[in-house]
């Protein structure tokens, strides 16, 4: 009876053992550290691909690592089109780090951050060209619209293998999600584009954002901010 009655001790406490392990990510608080973020260039965001807005194109992510938390492993931090990103983790030691071809840019240093709290950080990269100071105009007689842009080359072997003026009917605009193009494979410095939108008027509404795609990466970088042309 003894021998039993310390069995069944043993068989409880290792019930209750388990069921605590089974229930302790449930009782876990929410990670609490607000990761705010910009991917740039000398201070400068990068715009990328528009968030993964249809099916043929992946959202742009970066991995963050968090060691402490049992298996380390990574989690994909979504770059929104503007060239910002957000997250929340636990505090401590966290390594960011981009992933081998995607992004409009070199594979990057991994960037290592204490977190105590919020924390607002510029993930510096470089992109191969880079898109600045973009003006647009729409004449709605014409119903044309002229965009222009700088163009800036960064690194020095890369090759334009395109650049343009894309629009769609929705605020994600990039290469994949586009209702009209007008597109060179012309010089970097200061470009203009036109495009015609005359068969593009039962659209209820438009944006655009500029474009340029290096040679020696899948993805272009663009204007971060689409311009609403109505």
């Amino acid at each position: 009876m003894v021998l039993y009655n310390n069995m069944k001790k043993l068989f409880l406490s290792a019930w209750a053992l388990a069921l605590l392990a089974a229930c302790a990510p449930d009782n876990m608080e929410a990670p609490n550290c607000h990761v705010t973020g910009r991917m740039c260039y000398q201070g400068q965001p990068i715009g990328v691909r528009g968030s993964g807005s249809a099916s043929l194109t992946e959202t742009t992510t970066i991995e963050l690592w968090q060691a402490g938390f049992g298996k380390e492993t990574p989690q994909k931090v979504n770059i929104m089109q503007d060239g910002t990103f957000s997250t929340y983790i636990y505090p401590g030691d966290i390594r960011l780090i981009t992933r081998q071809g995607v992004g409009p840019w070199q594979q990057a240093d991994t960037l290592r951050l204490a977190v105590k709290g919020d924390i607002q950080i510029d993930y510096e990269v470089t992109p191969y060209f880079l898109i600045t100071d973009a003006v647009y105009n729409y004449d709605p007689q014409t119903k044309v619209l002229t965009a222009s842009c700088n163009v800036v080359k960064v690194v020095e072997e890369a090759r334009i293998s395109s650049m343009g003026l894309l629009v769609n009917d929705r605020q994600f605009v990039d290469m994949a999600n586009q209702k009209a193009s007008a597109t060179t494979n012309g010089e970097a410095g200061n470009v203009t584009f036109t495009l015609d939108l005359s068969n593009l008027t039962d659209c209820h509404a438009l944006y655009a954002r500029c474009f340029v795609k290096s040679d020696m990466s899948g993805d272009a970088a663009y204007s971060t901010t689409p311009f609403h042309v109505w």
